[in-house]
């Protein structure tokens, strides 16, 4: 993160079987923990283990887990840059090890030794080499059995694939039946790392020039209002606005797909071997990942395929990028009117911009580097108004025990509400808004915010719910609507919304960051 032309290896927390730490450790996901066991339990017998050894096996399992998610950081801790960066050279990184051959095991999975690697939990590392020492051989043999297992359960016969789905898809998320196949398989390839040969399937198929330029356009508004905004802060000195200003200006995009698609020509596939495949791109990935350890960051790589319906902000490449598949209804619609098209995708165009700005991307400068470019004071300010925009999440709570947590979402949170105000204002630029047309009763204003709204419609179960609260860094559907509207005096004004309804914060709690 402090060069950012050069790749560099990375070594991380990982290694169980559930979500993340709290798993393992909070009162309120006790059941899940024992539905977790029982579940492992079932593998091991499905596997070949008798029920007695099964039962053994999997009690090793989550002993060796629970010792594994002890020292992790939770999802919000592992959102910090100043704790996750921390740099060490090989040496360092194999003392830590103890009696652990690092090196060992890096030339047998094919990788280089690196001169430095980047740690991001040193805790964590530290206590894998002491549970080397301490916990069993048959401990660890039914561990490294169970990641085997579990690593291949969704990918084997129908009753592995059904049990498999029975934990992971209803007892973890609540989900009802398992998707059809034709809708799993372009799942799965989504997640694997040829997925860029179906979005250029996607691309040739069901996207137009004409929609990217509209998009450009619109990228165009939203960088206009985003530059303009941030010189009229009245919280914010002249020395950071003009370093703000500058990342702004920086920041690249890639707009529908690739200018050139990678060669998956080495990949070698069986049509009589399902499971080999799995491996076969598995193995083309981390040799793929290994070869570029050795070459410059190819800034031209796209985070994600043509075809997915979403889109990002690269903080260490400080730029934006759009899929194909996000420029088509609901998200944009050549036909509808630009109310729509701004109050969507100009919201969400706005939201990536805003992420260059929000508690986490504010800490990489324009050329991507990890670097302050702040004032003491203007970061102090800063960190007050989204900590006011904290109070507003907080206090949602779907379930109870379970309530979004503002330090895990605070980045999609601020997005939300810079996002939503850009696109407001570049969408007060159109001719469309100029003219003021009522259309079925509704003014441009109160339009937009309703084709905004209608975007996040989205129903949960409880056990998604809970999932989704503990692990995404996005707020629930429902909060990334009422959350940045409760914030936004445009919206107030819009539909008369009164001091002390539900839908607007106290005067002194609406956050106005950007």
């Amino acid at each position: 993160m402090k060069n950012v032309d050069k790749n560099i290896s990375y070594l991380s927390q990982g290694g169980i079987g559930l979500p993340n730490k709290e798993y393992y450790t909070k009162e309120n996901k006790k059941e899940l923990l024992e539905a977790y066991q029982k579940h492992i339990q079932k593998c091991f017998v499905m596997a070949g283990k008798s029920e007695d050894d099964a039962v053994i096996a999997a009690e090793n399992v989550l002993k060796i887990e629970k010792k594994l998610a002890d020292p992790m950081m939770t999802p919000a801790e592992m959102r910090l840059p100043e704790k996750t960066y921390n740099k060490m050279t090989f040496k360092e990184v194999s003392n830590m090890f103890g009696t652990f051959d690092f090196k060992f095991y890096l030339t047998k999975v094919g990788a280089q030794t690196p001169d430095s690697i980047v740690v991001g939990n040193p805790v964590f590392i530290k206590n894998v080499a002491a549970m080397i020492e301490s916990e069993s051989l048959a401990e660890w043999k039914d561990y490294i059995a169970w990641g085997l297992i579990n690593n291949y359960a969704g990918h084997l016969n129908d009753a592995f694939v059904n049990l498999n789905f029975d934990f992971y898809g209803k007892t973890l998320s609540g989900k009802k039946e398992r998707k059809p196949m034709n809708e799993s398989a372009i799942d799965e390839i989504t997640k694997m790392e040829f997925a860029e040969l179906l979005g250029k399937a996607f691309v040739e198929k069901h996207f137009s020039k004409e929609a990217r330029d509209r998009v450009n356009t619109m990228v165009d508004n939203l960088l206009a209002v985003f530059g303009e905004r941030i010189k009229n802060l009245d919280w914010m000195t002249d020395a950071t606005k003009k370093e703000a200003l500058n990342k702004l200006n920086s920041i690249g995009r890639k707009l529908g797909y690739p200018e050139k698609w990678e060669d998956f020509s080495k990949l070698n596939f069986t049509s009589t071997n399902y499971l080999e495949n799995i491996k076969e791109v598995n193995r083309f990935a981390v040799k793929k990942n290994f070869e570029e350890l050795s070459k410059p960051v190819d800034k031209a790589k796209w985070g994600m395929p043509a075809h997915m319906v979403n889109a990002y902000y690269h903080p260490l490449l400080n730029e934006i990028a759009f899929p194909a598949g996000i420029m088509q209804p609901p998200f944009f619609d050549e036909k509808a009117e630009d109310a729509v098209n701004y109050g969507r995708i100009g919201m969400v165009i706005g939201h990536e911009f805003t992420h260059g700005f929000d508690d986490m991307g504010s800490k990489f400068a324009a050329d991507g580097s990890f670097k302050n470019w702040w004032t003491e004071e203007d970061r102090k300010l800063f960190e007050e108004k989204t900590k006011i925009l904290g109070e507003t999440f907080s206090a949602f709570c779907p379930i109870e025990g379970h309530c979004v947590n503002p330090d895990l979402t605070m980045g999609e949170n601020i997005a939300d509400l810079g996002g939503l105000t850009m696109a407001y204002y570049a969408y007060k630029r159109t001719a469309e808004f100029k003219r003021n047309e009522i259309r079925e009763g509704f003014t441009p204003t109160q339009r937009f915010f309703i084709a905004y709204a209608q975007l996040w419609k989205i129903k949960y179960t409880d056990e998604e719910m809970k999932n989704r609260i503990a692990n995404d860094p996005h707020s629930p559907g429902m909060y990334r609507v009422n959350g940045p509207l409760q914030n936004c005096e445009e919206f107030f004004k819009a539909f008369d919304v009164k001091s002390g309804d539900k839908m607007r914060n106290n005067e002194k709690k609406v956050a106005k960051i950007w």
